[in-house]
């Protein structure tokens, strides 16, 4: 917002963003001039603008009229500064778009996952570990509430994630499946879950589709959810 130009140190390097039509952050550009011009006056140092797209995956014309809009903010702002960096494009605007923008950086934030586009490779797996494993009798439960109950003898295991961790909290409901297809037994606990033994290490996911269509709900927020305490390997 305009009255929030003079609330930050003098020399803070800033990106403008413009409210292009998403109407939750920004500078409309109608005020953009104004907003320019206060901060051209000011010790703050302007070094880009940016938009955010409100419906990008969506198949309708906002996504149009927000850039047209942002095309003008951009010719707006190059009257009053030179060299400025200039981005609106997030991921499901790349997919969208005929042509790449002619902007200087694009957001790709769920595509460099593998999301987004069917083109696209999954790059991102989740795996736990076992904690214990055991053999259920014939009648026997595991998991609070006895979720699941054995109608053979089975072999199970514990393995290390939960609802603690970012996963959901699944009641035992319906069939929750593994990357290898395989159900989890029972409820999933605040720091475990349960299902056949599948040995010392098991890939929980490698495509959070599965889960979002699962737990009715988008891919952004099974991956987000995930707790920053779980290692991060890149391969």
């Amino acid at each position: 917002d305009i009255d929030k130009i003079n609330a930050y140190q003098n020399d803070t390097r800033i990106h403008l963003k413009i409210d292009t039509g998403m109407h939750r952050n920004g500078v409309c550009v109608e005020d953009l001039n104004e907003a320019l011009l206060k901060i051209k006056c000011s010790a703050l140092k302007l070094e880009g603008i940016f938009t955010h797209f409100a419906g990008a995956d969506e198949m309708d014309a906002s996504f149009f009229i927000q850039r047209e809009k942002f095309s003008k903010a951009k010719d707006i702002a190059k009257q009053i500064y030179k060299n400025l960096i200039f981005h609106s494009h997030n991921s499901p605007a790349l997919f969208r778009a005929v042509k790449i923008p002619e902007d200087e950086l694009c957001r790709t934030g769920l595509a460099q996952f593998g999301y987004g586009d069917e083109s696209l490779k999954k790059v991102l797996s989740l795996y736990a570990h076992r904690l214990s494993h055991r053999e259920l009798q014939i009648g026997q439960s595991v998991g609070y509430g006895g979720a699941f109950s054995a109608t053979e003898k089975i072999k199970i295991a514990t393995y290390d994630l939960g609802y603690a961790d970012g996963l959901f909290r699944y009641d035992g409901k319906g069939d929750l499946l593994l990357a290898n297809k395989q159900k989890i037994l029972g409820k999933i606990s605040m720091d475990s879950f349960s299902c056949q033994d599948f040995g010392k290490e098991i890939c929980v996911f490698d495509n959070a589709d599965v889960w979002a269509d699962f737990f009715n709900t988008i891919n952004y927020e099974i991956l987000v959810k995930l707790h920053p305490d779980i290692p991060r390997v890149l391969v």
